[in-house]
């Protein structure tokens, strides 16, 4: 049965991939669980190598293509009717290539168990890019107003995941206590930037190698974790440490409540990737090799591949709450003769997740190196 530990397993390994491609003040914010909504709806029309790599990269190589549909299908069923006072939306699309035939198993199986929208699109006309920019900047509420660009001529199909999330705080941040203070970056410079304060009752975990804050939104259903490293480390050493995805999970579970005066940045983030090379280091490779790729189970007339994954996520943390929302997209296209080349203060760096408590569920994660 696939559990939430196998995609948080996904989220520490692709937030470890992710981190080595930064420069050092850039903030980094991703949606695990978007990208592997999106993918899982795209391996179940893989076949042999190609779908098996592409589980495994995604922590689900145990469980049959089914166990992982049912899984997808219960969090889009059952996450957002969560907590009333949290808006999220789970959404998936496939917009194919009018002139192609699908195999009717795929798409049945994306509707039912991704609930995904499926529409024809003519890859000529510039209206199909207006189309589906339109339908991810409504399931984003308009925070990714324009994701897609171009269309490969090549392209076969897109397969989109939207997610979209907002919060208020259990305790909401008193904005005539917000002031100017300075935030000190990983090689030192001090950068002044709007802090948020509250003194209030939180869950905390302070130990020799991190402090972790838990900030709940509104009754508790779901909260923002931040993690900063402890006096004498640095980011290197708390990104080692949570190389173990046992480590995070543990503290999570021995956090105790205490009275905590608590400032933290008001956080602007936009963060886009692709994410070949994430997903390659992963262990999925054949899925973007021309030639090689086996995605018979969406299309057997001729041979396609993923040309690219790509990722934007956007947040803005404050005295309210959150707001936050991803967005992923996969590139299925035909293989052609000539395919392209294949006192607890966050003032320093820090990781920050947000989860479902009960579940342990990761629906967004970052780190802030810079205001």
């Amino acid at each position: 049965m696939v559990k939430v530990k196998h995609d948080n397993k996904f989220a520490f390994k692709a937030y470890q991939k992710l981190v080595t491609e930064l420069n050092p003040n850039d903030n980094l914010f991703f949606s695990p669980l978007s990208i592997s909504s999106v993918l899982a709806m795209t391996a179940y029309g893989a076949r042999e190598t190609t779908q098996s790599e592409m589980y495994k990269a995604l922590e689900l190589e145990e469980f049959t293509p089914q166990e992982i549909n049912n899984y997808n299908k219960k969090l889009i069923t059952n996450l957002p009717i969560l907590e009333k006072n949290t808006k999220l939306k789970l959404a998936n699309s496939l917009w194919y290539n009018q002139d192609f035939t699908f195999l009717p198993d795929f798409i049945e199986a994306s509707k039912e168990n991704f609930f995904a929208k499926v529409s024809p699109i003519d890859i000529t006309s510039p209206k199909s890019i207006e189309l589906i920019n339109n339908w991810i900047s409504d399931q984003t509420e308009g925070l990714i107003p324009e994701m897609v660009k171009e269309i490969d001529p090549y392209l076969a199909m897109w397969l989109v995941n939207a997610i979209y999330f907002k919060g208020i705080w259990h305790t909401r941040f008193d904005k005539t206590k917000t002031a100017k203070e300075n935030f000190t970056t990983a090689d030192k410079q001090s950068v002044s930037t709007s802090f948020m304060n509250l003194d209030a009752a939180f869950k905390i975990n302070v130990n020799q190698d991190f402090n972790m804050v838990h900030v709940p939104y509104k009754n508790k259903k779901f909260e923002m974790v931040l993690l900063k490293p402890s006096q004498g480390k640095t980011m290197v050493d708390l990104q080692n440490k949570l190389q173990d995805e046992n480590v995070l999970t543990e503290a999570f579970s021995k956090s105790s409540e205490a009275n905590v005066s608590l400032s933290m940045p008001i956080m602007k983030i936009k963060y886009k990737t692709k994410l070949n090379k994430t997903l390659e280091h992963l262990g999925m490779v054949q899925a973007f090799v021309p030639g090689i790729a086996n995605f018979y189970g969406i299309i057997d007339s001729r041979k396609t591949y993923i040309s690219k994954v790509e990722h934007e996520a956007v947040i803005d943390v404050n005295e309210e709450g959150s707001e936050a929302a991803a967005v992923t997209v996969v590139d299925l296209v035909t293989f052609s003769a000539n395919p392209g080349p294949v006192k607890i203060r966050f003032d320093q760096p820090f990781i920050f997740v947000i989860r479902e408590v009960s579940s342990g569920l990761i629906l967004f994660m970052g780190q802030y190196n810079k205001p």
